[in-house]
């Protein structure tokens, strides 16, 4: 394979710094959109809806639940188990989402 010029370098390192550019622009929009809705709601209020959202969305894919980021405290935290308040706030999250017609039954 031949070697590339120097000017075709230039061209792809060119388009690289842009992408990334362009990527850290999206990135930095959504961290202050992000930033917006956990002053308004709350982080903890955020982070539980996004997860339970997150698990409804693996769910309806026919994925299990388990690959979801729930946020909890590592007083919570037991190895190789899941709380009851855990799995019960969990439970009752999917129910809203199943009356809500956002889940499959």
């Amino acid at each position: 394979m031949p070697a590339m010029s120097a000017r075709i370098i230039r061209i792809i390192m060119r388009t690289i710094k842009m992408t990334d550019e362009m990527y850290m622009d999206k990135y930095k929009q959504e961290c202050e959109a992000v930033k917006h809705l956990g002053d308004y709601i709350g982080y903890g209020n955020l982070m539980t809806i996004a997860g339970n959202l997150w698990a409804m969305n693996l769910i309806n894919d026919g994925y299990s639940d388990a690959g979801a980021f729930y946020p909890t405290i590592l007083s919570n935290m037991k190895p190789g188990d899941l709380t009851v308040a855990g799995m019960t706030g969990r439970a009752n999250h999917l129910k809203l989402f199943k009356d809500w017609g956002w889940m499959d039954e």
